[in-house]
């Protein structure tokens, strides 16, 4: 595929609001559309870096072991994937399970494929989970953003095609059962506004550019407000300190540990922790490395699905020009943890032998 003639799917992803239509799609990839594109599209799997890299050695092997062009090879992937997906309780009808047999008793058939149709389950259930993973993970984000009371939280839901998830679908009946039986009249006004809101997002999903609510626009600022001290922290943290380490670079159980105290000390999960150091350590539009602000506008993103970086960044530069002394503020950041026990990290991997940090 010449990618100036047709853009990738992380292009269209990132740019087309279809991050989690791109994600549904992958959870239910076909075989076809696994064998199709595979020396192209499938490198451009809208999933995490982390995600990518995980199931990158088995295109890696499919290079040094080539697939067959064969149709009876494809056709017996096939007809063993739709057997699990339609049986996946029955032990009999695992994919992996019936290629060996069909294979096996086949006539005239090269014994490597065997071995070759192991790799595509593995990659195809690979690239189905992690999908599923990271939809997950948005929908769990969306999910306590509700819950505290933002309505952002179920709109960006719903824009983002999770309608068929319960706390969605429950979220939107319990908003039509106030809209009818609200205890008071205020009760009742608030739940058709919030219907009428999901109602905007379901007809714009496909639509063209549409004027953002003024609502959606404010969380957006206040999103960047609250990740960008964190971003500026941790940039610091990582780079001044940690990537400098030799221990931090050799050692998985004093990365966890250390992450662990940054986790602690912005209160946020390692999980973004571990996000955030992915994304500064990308290359950037601009160097080698990614910015805090790049990294900023990476987090919000997470938080408002069916928005592209592009328009976060754009809603934030509008910010800045407005209140010009947000540029120059010096941002008050939380005391210092993790620098005073580095060191203590440090002294305990070298005494400790490897895998034994208490």
């Amino acid at each position: 595929m010449n990618p100036q003639k047709k853009p990738s799917v992380r292009y269209l992803a990132t740019n087309n609001r279809e991050v989690c239509f791109v994600l549904h799609k992958h959870m239910h990839l076909s075989v076809e559309e696994f064998r199709q594109p595979l020396e192209s599209d499938l490198r451009d799997l809208r999933l995490s870096e982390e995600s990518r890299l995980s199931w990158l050695g088995f295109f890696q092997a499919f290079k040094l072991l080539p697939l067959p062009t064969d149709s009876r090879f494809w056709n017996v992937i096939r007809h063993a994937d739709e057997m699990e997906r339609c049986y996946p309780a029955r032990l009999d009808c695992r994919a992996e399970r019936q290629v060996e047999e069909l294979l096996r008793d086949a006539e005239h058939v090269p014994s490597t494929w065997i071995s070759a149709a192991r790799h595509v389950l593995l990659a195809l259930h690979k690239i189905r989970e992690d999908a599923r993973m990271e939809l997950g993970e948005i929908s769990n984000r969306l999910r306590k953003s509700w819950k505290r009371g933002e309505i952002s939280g179920l709109v960006e839901a719903v824009r983002g095609g999770m309608i068929q998830e319960p706390w969605v679908s429950q979220a939107i009946f319990n908003l039509q059962w106030q809209r009818v039986h609200g205890t008071t009249t205020e009760d009742q006004k608030q739940a058709k506004e919030r219907l009428q809101q999901i109602a905007d997002a379901l007809v714009k999903i496909w639509g063209g550019k549409t004027e953002m609510p003024l609502e959606e626009r404010k969380q957006i600022i206040a999103d960047c407000k609250k990740w960008r001290p964190i971003c500026e922290g941790l940039n610091e943290t990582f780079k001044k300190e940690l990537w400098k380490q030799s221990e931090y670079e050799s050692s998985e159980l004093y990365q966890k540990e250390a992450r662990g105290l940054l986790a602690e000390k912005y209160r946020i999960s390692v999980k973004e922790v571990e996000t955030i150091e992915r994304v500064l350590k990308a290359p950037s539009r601009r160097s080698n490395k990614s910015t805090p602000t790049e990294a900023m506008l990476q987090m919000v993103v997470f938080d408002h699905v069916g928005r592209d970086v592009k328009t976060i960044e754009k809603i934030w530069e509008e910010y800045l020009k407005e209140h010009p002394e947000e540029s120059r503020k010096k941002r008050k950041l939380p005391t210092t943890l993790v620098a005073e026990r580095i060191p203590v990290l440090r002294s305990r991997v070298a005494v400790c032998p490897l895998g034994t940090i208490p």
